[in-house]
């Protein structure tokens, strides 16, 4: 793999509006996202209150993941991380090309992202792979809603 690029913020804003067309056709979550506002990442609700989606990036890394973050109510918060946590082990059994990773709820924190699953492509400086990580992380966010829609 080439070195990665130091990509501007309106480089990423292109890596984001690619990933939006790709992820249109798959999902209907990011149909109303507005991209010039997401530098590191694009999120969505799910329709929860305190549950989003994401598509998120570094120029080394790209992942998807579930944040959950119910305004300041850390037991709420925690309540629900549990229910996916009592699952999780049948979750990674059936969608283990997933590779989730389960955070705990760190207290006090503004943002809690708690269930991750990273791309192995690579990240948005690696302008050369744009269409395998965005294809990736297109795939791996098609699963993840389904995923865990057992304790949501």
């Amino acid at each position: 793999m080439r070195k990665r690029d130091s990509l501007v913020p309106q480089e990423k804003f292109k890596f984001w509006d690619s990933l939006l067309e790709k992820s249109d056709k798959k999902t209907n979550l990011f149909k109303n996202i507005n991209v010039v506002s997401k530098r590191n990442g694009i999120h969505a609700g799910i329709g929860k209150a305190g549950i989003r989606l994401g598509y998120v990036g570094t120029d080394d890394k790209t992942w998807v993941e579930l944040n959950i973050n119910i305004g300041g109510r850390i037991e709420e918060t925690e309540k629900i991380y549990q229910e996916l946590l009592n699952v999780s082990v049948d979750i990674n059994k059936k969608y283990p090309e997933l590779k989730i990773i389960w955070k705990p709820v760190e207290k006090n924190t503004p943002n809690s992202r708690l269930v991750l699953s990273y791309s192995d492509k690579g990240g948005i400086g690696y302008t050369d792979k744009w269409n395998d990580i965005q294809d990736d992380l297109v795939e791996r966010m098609s699963k993840l809603p389904p995923t865990l829609s057992v304790a949501l």
